[in-house]
């Protein structure tokens, strides 16, 4: 691990829906039965694995004081969408074109983050900015450095990745395989 909060691993658990943390979380937000959180899901029209995922999330989100209204929309604008900022929660395929780490972290550490569909750091974001710098520093130093080395831009990957599981911009939960 390269970060202090990530020591122990992925914190979240695995394969394990842990709902009495959640309540416990937003009830210290000052949310309860009475006063309760709502957020949007947006997914790809007629795709029932996503439509899927949504409604096991829903349910589990109701259970924790959050009513998620699901929508659906086309694979095109909710790229557009994403990237304009416009939605709180959205399921989006993303085809990888090849398995390294630089595919999947792609969108967690860009210099413009107003143009990315995470927007972590953009204006009027609310995310955590001294995680932001810190990917973007490890990216720049150990990654993208005229001297990078292997091993140098696997620190990159790792840090970033860990930066990820505790900001949460990006939640891989589909993991399809075919060959090509």
């Amino acid at each position: 691990s390269n970060l202090e909060a990530a020591s122990d691993g992925y914190p979240y658990g695995y394969g394990e829906t842990d709902l009495e943390s959640a309540r416990q979380v937003m009830e210290e937000a000052d949310y309860g039965e009475n006063n309760r959180f709502s957020i949007t899901g947006t997914t790809i029209s007629g795709n029932s694995a996503y439509q899927s995922v949504f409604s096991r999330l829903q349910s589990k989100l109701n259970s924790a004081y959050i009513d998620m209204e699901i929508e659906e929309a086309e694979f095109g604008t909710i790229i557009s969408r994403a990237i304009s900022g416009d939605m709180e929660v959205f399921g989006l395929g993303d085809g990888m074109e090849y398995p390294g780490p630089q595919n999947f972290l792609r969108f967690l550490h860009g210099l413009n983050p107003s143009n990315q569909f995470t927007r972590w750091g953009a204006e009027g974001s609310y995310h955590d900015d001294a995680l932001r710098q810190q990917a973007r520093e490890a990216w720049d130093s150990n990654y993208a450095a005229d001297d990078a080395t292997e091993e140098s831009r696997n620190e990159a990957f790792q840090t970033v990745e860990e930066i990820n599981w505790l900001s949460m911009q990006e939640l891989p939960f589909a993991h399809v395989t075919s060959q090509r």
